[in-house]
């Protein structure tokens, strides 16, 4: 099966694609788990789209929204002649949010638009060809609101996955000379068996995994356009700024000094 999609807009901090009809004789199509740095929002706009997180299932209908956040493991099924909204998002773009909320997920993954939620949604991104990053951030915020309200935002449990635990540790512990021997040890398992179930779980192996998280913790200290390069490569646990140019690139497509100068435009941009 093939799903039409139409890149409405993307740039370093948010694409957004919409999903159309389908071709073909297939109708639905279920994507294996994975996980991404950034947040995922769907918006069903007719039919339905499936979720598969925490071991759950849980159906997005139109006019509601569907959330993953940040190294959330998750899978989902598409359908056939249903449209929907997908953004893949940058934390940067939320960054006090998502600085007070380090570690949360929701304590489920759908909720409803607000009326002015969908105002945007449809004003936004289905009528205008283009739209301004602080569009984006406004609708975003808006969305965040309507989840906080219906939702509660809890810890990631620390007991329920192997992958949780992982990146709850690497996460607080960074900035330290971390392995996948290490960190086993650190969270009480066998080398072996704790590189197996990361690869099962997330798809690609321990040394990625923590490459994702030092370079999304960066991508926040980047935004903020205070710290040196040196003091975000210390702080991350880079070991040496080659390693971190290399990995930053590698990982989000652009140098860090690019990805830095693009927030800062975005930052002051005002809409036309």
């Amino acid at each position: 099966m093939k799903i039409f999609e139409i890149f409405k807009e993307q740039n370093s901090q948010f694409a957004v694609i919409h999903h159309t009809k389908s071709a073909g004789n297939v109708m639905a199509c279920t994507i294996e788990s994975h996980l991404q740095t950034g947040v995922e929002l769907i918006c069903v706009l007719n039919g339905f789209f499936d979720y598969h997180v925490g071991g759950r299932t849980e159906r997005i209908h139109a006019g509601e929204a569907g959330i993953i956040f940040p190294f959330q493991a998750h899978s989902y099924t598409r359908y056939e002649g249903h449209e929907y909204l997908r953004f893949d998002l940058d934390t940067a773009i939320a960054k006090d949010f998502f600085d007070a909320n380090q570690n949360c997920v929701s304590t489920r993954s759908v909720f409803k638009l607000s009326e002015s939620s969908d105002f945007m949604l449809r004003n936004y991104f289905l009528i205008r060809e283009s739209h301004s990053p602080l569009a984006v951030k406004s609708f975003f915020y808006s969305v965040l609101n309507d989840l906080t309200e219906q939702l509660e935002l809890l810890p990631r449990s620390k007991d329920s996955t192997i992958l949780n635990q992982t990146v709850n540790y690497i996460s607080d512990n960074k900035e330290k000379p971390l392995t996948s021997e290490s960190v086993a040890k650190a969270l009480g398992y066998s080398k072996n068996y704790f590189s197996s179930t990361i690869n099962k779980t997330a798809g690609f192996g321990f040394n990625y995994l923590l490459a994702l998280i030092r370079t999304e913790s960066a991508k926040m200290l980047l935004s903020d356009s205070k710290k040196t390069v040196l003091e975000i490569v210390i702080e991350c646990g880079f070991g040496c700024e080659r390693s971190f140019y290399r990995q930053f690139t590698n990982i989000v497509g652009i140098s860090p000094l690019k990805y830095r100068e693009t927030c800062t435009k975005k930052q002051i941009k005002t809409p036309r």
